[in-house]
């Protein structure tokens, strides 16, 4: 394993070590909520990219699951209530 021939300067060390910055994420508005979105990206709230719906499948499934949920939840507190 090869060691470094010299002592490297300071000011070649932070030359190279300035593209290594984080940059700041750049979000955008979404058209259909106005809501924060990264570009170039569905909306993770209502799923609107470039003036249409493209996770149409993903929210219908999850608003079965909550339904999904709301229900048994409901189903609990009947249960619940009839043995007071």
């Amino acid at each position: 394993m090869g060691l470094p021939g010299k002592r490297l300067s300071s000011r070649r060390k932070k030359t190279r070590a300035a593209h290594h910055a984080l940059k700041p994420t750049t979000l955008n508005v979404c058209t259909q909520c106005k809501k924060p979105a990264l570009p170039h990206t569905a909306c993770d709230f209502c799923g609107h990219y470039k003036g249409r719906n493209v996770l149409a499948r993903a929210t219908a499934k999850s608003k079965k699951a909550v339904t999904k949920t709301v229900k048994a939840e409901s189903v609990v507190a009947e249960e619940k209530s009839v043995k007071q």
